[in-house]
């Protein structure tokens, strides 16, 4: 016997009545019936499951990074701003060089470039994207300048969503609730961005050059990052007749042998384009002159040296001079490999390479461990001493020169650097029993560390 019973099934804003068979066991009907006995049936179904529910409106198959859910789509803006400072950027430089004392047009230079280039590495709407958030930091009149850039204008808050109203079909429902996500995501990341870049100009500059800036009570907060950046610019960034001539002192300034040759040629174009901004451009023969003084003090090119002043006169650019050092360069790396790669057949070589390929593996450990090296490795070479391996031990302070071609002098009190102007006669720091006579050959009880890079930048060592 079966009973049939009414349902209603519901999905959407659709309902359907659906009848559904229940079995009912004869003997609770009645027990003396014949057939109390027989098997129960399974309960069937009239209505087919429905599989997929209706939907009113079509889903939006992309929503926008960071967007309220279309669920909700009147979520203030205060809860949204909230979470702005969340998002993890990616910048080339997340951290600026960091400019010690007090701004000027030559360390600006460094700091606007890092800066300018952040800017412009986070995506925007504007201008297709061709300049990120460039516009957003950098001056209007310099952006505008630029190739097929319009001029920048900020996004404006789009302030809470508004109601749709009650006539709206579902599509045009869905572009609105999307539209407002667009926006929303455009001003958050804009604020980001903002924020990020105002947080390294403060981190990067010392804040006593920034106090005139900040609020007693709210710091910070009310300026954006492009109204500090026009403030250290306008202040410290004028290129003042001091900075050029502390440009042309750093173009000549000291190269190692131990450094590429393009460190030197990356520093040569630093200064010759800060000088041409600054309408101070440095011709290029003295730009070769100055660059051949510096490579003729680190000691290793004096043929290359001769080679190039027996040049014609044609050879008279920066890039013929660049390219015939870069040359002449890879013919001195490769022999000093030659030469740490096996001995000569002269037991003086020999005892040179012995003695210099000692001082390189000490010179990690310090200088005495070099030192103790050097001297074994020469007594166990035919008895050469230090002063056969390293000539000009004592002549014009120069002490040692390592098998990278590279001079040492040695102070009394600093120990052994490679700073020509620092030793124990010219010390401007010299500590208690100095003792200017003091030379490698007879240190005299002094010190027998060798300096550090960043030792020797600190008070002329």
């Amino acid at each position: 016997m079966k009973l049939r019973t009414g349902r209603t099934i519901r999905s959407g804003h659709n309902s359907i009545e659906a009848a559904e068979t229940a079995p009912i066991d004869p003997r609770t009907v009645d027990p003396q019936h014949p057939s109390a006995e027989i098997a129960i049936e399974e309960p069937v179904l009239d209505v087919p499951a429905i599989e997929q529910p209706v939907l009113d409106a079509p889903a939006i198959e992309q929503p926008l990074l960071d967007a309220p859910s279309i669920e909700q789509p009147f979520l203030a803006m205060s809860a949204i701003l909230s979470a702005t400072n969340n998002t993890g950027l990616a910048y080339p430089h997340p951290v600026l060089t960091k400019i010690i004392g007090k701004p000027t047009a030559v360390t600006l230079k460094t700091f606007t470039k890092e800066l300018f280039t952040n800017a412009r590495a986070i995506p925007s709407h504007h201008d297709d994207n061709r300049y990120g958030h460039l516009g957003l930091l950098m001056p209007s009149t310099p952006y505008e300048a630029l190739p097929n850039a319009t001029a920048w204008a900020d996004v404006a808050a789009p302030g809470d969503f508004t109601p749709i109203p009650a006539n709206t079909d579902n599509v045009e429902a869905a572009n609105l609730i999307k539209t407002h996500e667009q926006n929303l995501s455009r001003y958050r990341l804009q604020l980001q961005v903002d924020t990020d870049l105002k947080a390294m100009i403060i981190a990067a500059i010392e804040p006593r050059f920034l106090a005139v800036q900040e609020d007693a009570t709210m710091g910070f907060a009310t300026k954006t990052s492009k109204v500090l950046y026009a403030y250290v610019m306008t202040t410290y960034g004028a290129v003042k007749q001091g900075d050029i001539e502390k440009n042309r002192e750093r173009l000549s300034e000291d190269w190692s042998p131990d450094q590429p040759l393009e460190d030197l040629w990356k520093r040569a174009k630093t200064c010759s384009d800060f000088a041409t901004q600054a309408n101070e451009a440095i011709p290029e023969l003295v730009q070769i002159r100055l660059l051949k003084k510096v490579l003729r003090r680190s000691g290793v090119f004096e043929n290359a040296i001769d080679k190039w002043d027996d040049k014609t006169a044609n050879n008279t650019t920066v890039a013929e001079f660049m390219a015939h050092f870069n040359t002449e360069d890879e013919r001195r790396l490769a022999k000093l490999n030659a030469r740490q790669a096996g001995y000569s057949t002269s037991p003086s070589a020999n005892a040179a390479i012995a003695t210099q390929t000692a001082f390189g593996q000490g010179y990690e450990k310090g200088w005495s461990a070099g030192l103790a090296a050097a001297s074994h490795s020469a007594n166990a070479a035919q008895g050469i001493n230090l002063n056969d391996i390293f000539p000009n031990a004592n002549a014009m302070e120069c002490h040692a020169v390592s098998k990278g071609g590279v001079k040492f002098y040695y102070c009394h009190t600093h120990g052994l650097g490679r700073n020509k102007l620092h030793t124990s006669k010219t010390c401007n720091n010299p500590g208690e029993g100095h003792k200017k006579e003091a030379t490698l050959d007879n240190m005299m009880g002094g010190s027998n560390s060798i300096l550090s890079r960043s030792r020797r930048n600190r008070g002329g060592d």
